[in-house]
């Protein structure tokens, strides 16, 4: 036992839960005909485990926790399972997009919406699921949820815009106090989503506590108009234009379809303009080595917040926090990037590492 126990603790970094099972199978027979040693056979299985769960307790260190303490981050005063839940959210005009809530074992004062960035899922590639994890541990509830279009939620990926996302943020924010009761809530953005989410906050102050900005695409037009070689002196060329015409969008990337609506948005929608009026506390992190999202944007933008903002760099990091070329983060650096982002944001979230 105490080998097993160790090995849990080196291998995940603590050990939450020690279960011990025994169960004895004998001939089914009158109890007058159970011999003694068969009795006690039985009887002593039974009791046994309580011995060894004894003695299990004796192999975590003394203190309040009384559990293996993680080889980084936090401590946890009590380990409990998250709950998983799937949900619906309605939109304002009649969509239903498909979410998962995260709530820790004990009530959240303190709840997150997460929004994943444009040609994936809620899961981010499995991130925002780790994210969500851990955010539990350090007790925050949260709430992920599929974009229009995108993953499990009606709606066709070209008539995305930028207003339909800022209406789902509204929609999400008040499902997770109603569901929680949290006192405060906090907005998670990320990549294309980044831009969006500091504008929510710029608008609605009293509706977001904190806000946490992860490789943020902030200038929309510069990214999906004026570095597109289709669009000249600000004008969609016309074999673009007829494209656009046929089919109803243009490839923005190769999982992202951008239609009508958000080309003409983008000229008028200007978050990065927008970060003065933001009035929570702000995290921005962002890998040095970005190609998607230059981390020099993010260096700007940091003396535009009014609210108290904190740039963490992540040396060498890609976008989303990956080697180059590793989307489904199986390479060890991806990884130990990644929990690193995760640890921060948690902690930044709940104070321990601001």
């Amino acid at each position: 036992m105490r080998a097993a126990a160790h090995a849990a603790a080196g291998g995940f970094g603590r050990l939450d839960v020690a279960f011990n099972n025994a169960g004895l199978e004998q001939p089914v027979k009158p109890l007058t005909d159970i011999t003694e040693e068969e009795w006690d056979r039985v009887v002593g299985l039974e009791r046994r485990p309580h011995l060894h769960k004894a003695a299990a307790w004796r192999l975590l260190p003394a203190g309040p926790s009384r559990t293996l303490p993680r080889r980084q981050g936090r401590p946890y005063a009590a380990v409990v399972a998250p709950t998983e839940q799937e949900i619906t959210l309605r939109t304002l005009d009649g969509l239903h997009l498909a979410g998962t809530v995260v709530t820790p074992a004990g009530p959240s004062r303190h709840a997150v919406v997460l929004v994943h960035g444009g040609g994936v899922t809620r899961e981010e590639g499995g991130f925002f699921t780790r994210l969500a994890r851990g955010l539990s541990e350090f007790g925050l509830a949260s709430l992920r949820f599929d974009l229009r279009g995108h993953g499990e939620s009606e709606g066709r990926q070209e008539e995305l815009t930028l207003a339909a996302i800022l209406n789902d943020i509204r929609v999400a924010l008040r499902h997770l106090r109603d569901v929680t009761g949290a006192q405060e809530l906090s907005l998670v953005g990320t990549s294309f989503t980044g831009g969006v989410t500091a504008y929510y906050a710029a608008k609605c102050p009293d509706e977001v506590s904190r806000l946490v900005l992860l490789n943020p695409r902030l200038d929309y037009k510069e990214r999906t108009v004026d570095s597109r070689p289709f669009w000249q002196d600000d004008h969609l060329t016309e074999e673009a234009a007829a494209q656009l015409r046929a089919q109803g969008y243009l490839f923005h990337s190769p999982t992202l379809k951008h239609g009508r609506a958000i080309y003409n948005e983008v000229f008028w929608l200007r978050p990065h303009e927008a970060l003065g009026e933001v009035a929570a506390p702000t995290l921005i992190v962002h890998g040095t080595k970005d190609t998607f999202v230059p981390v020099e944007a993010s260096r700007a933008a940091v003396s535009q917040f009014r609210a108290p903002c904190r740039l963490v760099e992540i040396d060498g990091a890609q976008h989303g926090f990956a080697v180059h070329d590793d989307p489904q983060y199986l390479d060890p650096q991806s990884q130990e990037w990644q929990a690193f982002v995760i640890r921060t944001v948690a902690g930044w979230l709940t104070n321990e590492n601001r």
